[in-house]
């Protein structure tokens, strides 16, 4: 009767502990966000809106309309400098399955916010860089003050790719100086 309580008592404690233990997920998470901060980016959570949401994600059944959002990280880089006349854009990927209406489409990518004001060889150059951007990057956004990627982070993401999404931000930086 002894050796029931003590294991009793021993699973009370060692099971909540191990509920606190970060899951593999977690861990590629983490390795990934502070290669992130090593490089330079900063990396936020923020949501933005869901291009291809379903007709239950859109409306409840009582009617009232729903704002379908997507839960993405957000890899920042700072601009270096205060750029104030540049105007604040914001493009998401346009798979082939967009359900929400979208106001303008610049190469494949919806424009949810700002437009695009450039000549005809920055637009050029600007779209050859969204093409090089992986499909797990389903947003960018550009302001004054930073060049920002929304990335999904998929299963089997290393730190190599945090590399590559780096340089990929650094190329977007230098096509706005």
């Amino acid at each position: 009767m002894v050796w029931i309580v003590i294991i009793i008592v021993v699973a009370m404690v060692v099971g909540p502990a191990m509920y606190l233990k970060p899951s593999a997920k977690d861990k590629r998470l983490v390795a990934l966000r502070s290669r992130a901060r090593l490089l330079g980016l900063t990396v936020t959570i923020e949501f933005i809106p869901k291009l291809n949401a379903s007709a239950d994600e859109r409306v409840t059944s009582g009617g009232e309309v729903k704002d379908p959002r997507l839960s993405v990280a957000a890899y920042k880089l700072p601009r270096g400098e205060d750029a104030r006349d540049i105007p604040s854009i914001q493009l998401l990927r346009m798979g082939s399955d967009v359900t929400l209406p979208v106001r303008d489409v610049f190469n494949g990518w919806a424009i949810s916010e700002g437009e695009i004001q450039s000549t005809t060889v920055q637009r050029e150059a600007f779209a050859h860089w969204l093409d090089s951007l992986p499909e797990s990057i389903v947003g960018v956004h550009i302001d004054r003050r930073f060049v920002t990627c929304f990335w999904r982070e998929p299963p089997g993401t290393q730190e190599d790719d945090v590399d590559r999404v780096s340089e990929w931000l650094k190329s977007g930086r230098n096509l706005l100086e």
